[in-house]
């Protein structure tokens, strides 16, 4: 598994992606598979298997991401 730093790499639009974000001012850390979107309010969705997928929260930086294969 080969991570990639954002912004300096970005994945596909529409795909999901395993990725490591971290909050802007306690600086912790936590991975969660989120979907990187072209729209004019937000880059990134969290794909939780609803019929319409969450914002990532502001509060939020997606620093690391890597693909996740498909079977």
């Amino acid at each position: 598994m080969e991570w990639k730093e954002f912004p300096r790499e970005e994945p596909e639009y529409g795909k999901p992606v395993l990725t490591v974000i971290e909050h802007w001012n306690t600086k912790g850390r936590v991975p969660v598979v989120l979907r990187y979107v072209d729209e004019d309010d937000c880059c990134w969705r969290v794909v939780d298997g609803g019929k319409y997928e969450s914002e990532l929260s502001y509060d939020w930086n997606v620093v690391l991401w890597t693909s996740i294969p498909e079977f």
